[in-house]
């Protein structure tokens, strides 16, 4: 035999689950996140896809080869200016690059001088992002890459180097530490690896 609830306990236990569920909701409800920064933040995009920084990294011979990967890093530093902006925080980027000497060939077609050397150089190219955000302002590198070139050289006495142009018909000579310098210019860099 079964008993039926009467009219009135129906509703005091329908009541309840009501009141039960409305308190559960009420207690799990989650938590509104108020912004304290009214402002928001603007981004703006001040040179895109740019050459921002070169750096020489190392000059190695046939004998110096390695099989392992080194990172070529290139840093920048806070209050560091690059192309006109004052970058406002330490960044540091990198490329693993194994670091091999060169292979037998000439520096230029029916030349006597082999190559001795092989010299890396590195470039980040990349976006520089101005960001403001309560009246603050900073600029910081964005979507950069490293990109790492060898040039083969002859290392000559007197402590300079040889460099044959892209079609292997002229060469150059260049005390070393100069060229070494020009390698950490961007202009100068781009002048030697195109001549």
């Amino acid at each position: 035999m079964t008993k039926k609830l009467t009219k009135n306990a129906s509703f005091f236990i329908l009541g309840c689950m009501f009141l039960m569920i409305v308190i559960i909701g009420f207690v799990f409800q989650p938590e509104e996140i108020t912004n304290e920064d009214n402002e928001s933040e603007t981004i703006t995009l001040v040179k895109e896809n740019v050459a921002l920084k070169s750096e020489y990294i190392d000059i190695i011979s046939k004998e110096q080869s390695s099989n392992k990967y080194v990172p070529c890093k290139i840093l920048i530093s806070k209050d560091e200016m690059i192309l006109g902006n004052t970058i406002t925080q330490n960044q540091s980027f990198v490329k693993y690059k194994q670091l091999l000497g060169p292979k037998d060939e000439y520096i230029i077609k029916n030349s006597k001088h082999k190559v001795t050397h092989n010299v890396y150089s590195c470039l980040l190219t990349g976006d520089i992002i101005k960001k403001a955000k309560n009246n603050k302002i900073s600029y910081v590198i964005d979507n950069a890459r490293v990109t790492c070139d060898v040039i083969p050289v002859v290392l000559l006495k007197g402590n300079n180097v040889m460099i044959g142009n892209k079609d292997k018909t002229k060469t150059k000579t260049y005390q070393a530490q100069d060229f070494f310098d020009k390698l950490n210019d961007v202009k100068k860099r781009k002048e030697i690896l195109n001549w």
